[in-house]
């Protein structure tokens, strides 16, 4: 009787040989994994600066744009102040300049008024010079003499008529009879202010004597 094999020798060897492939595949995976891990390192390393440059480039983009901003907000400020600072201002230079002119004013009067007083005197001494008299008689008084018996010489033409006319015409001319007798009277009344002027030298005195005395006669000749 031929003994069998026995066959577990041969099971025995594929199954060291199985335990050695699993051992030699769990190392193999062990190295591509150790390997794969520094990989990913250096990939997260050089990812991590490539994101701080982007963070920093995105920063310095922010301020570029703020800085423009900031510098119109300023120049905004900057110009309410100033406008602030001009309504401020616009009111005290009104006062002043309305004070300037209320001072400018007196003065302009005071200047007027001095004007105005020193053109009176050199018309007064204009006249005093014009008015010198000529053979001690002064050319005005000689001027209103001769224009108080001119008057006299119209009232009694006037009262000629009005003596000789109907007393229809009479009755007419009883207006021009009333302007007459105002102004006789003004006229009598200013010469004897004139009489009794002290500044009268003695040739105004005999050329007013002359003239009342042709006066006087007229007048009685129209009484007749």
């Amino acid at each position: 009787m031929k003994k069998k094999k026995s066959k577990l020798p041969l099971i025995i060897l594929i199954l060291i040989l199985i335990f050695a492939f699993s051992t030699m595949g769990g190392k193999g995976s062990k190295s591509k994994d150790s390997k794969e891990e520094p990989a990913a390192a250096t990939q997260t390393a050089e990812s991590e600066p490539d994101e701080e440059k982007e963070e920093e480039t995105e920063e310095e983009t922010e301020e570029i744009t703020e800085e423009p901003e900031k510098e119109e907000a300023q120049q905004d400020s900057v110009e309410e102040d100033r406008e602030e600072a001009e309504k401020e201002e616009a009111p005290e230079q009104e006062a002043e300049a309305e004070t300037e002119d209320n001072d400018a004013e007196p003065e302009q009067e005071a200047e007027a008024e001095d004007g105005s007083q020193a053109e009176e005197e050199a018309s007064e001494d204009n006249g005093s010079g014009d008015d010198a008299p000529v053979n001690g008689i002064r050319p005005s008084f000689k001027k209103a003499m001769d224009e108080y018996e001119d008057f006299i010489d119209t009232y009694v033409e006037f009262m000629d008529k009005y003596n000789s006319a109907d007393p229809a015409d009479s009755a007419a001319m009883m207006l021009d009879y009333a302007k007459y007798m105002k102004d006789y009277t003004e006229t009598m009344a200013a010469l004897e202010k004139i009489q009794d002027d002290e500044d009268m030298s003695n040739e105004e005195l005999v050329y007013y004597t002359e003239v009342m005395g042709r006066i006087n006669t007229k007048l009685a000749s129209s009484l007749e």
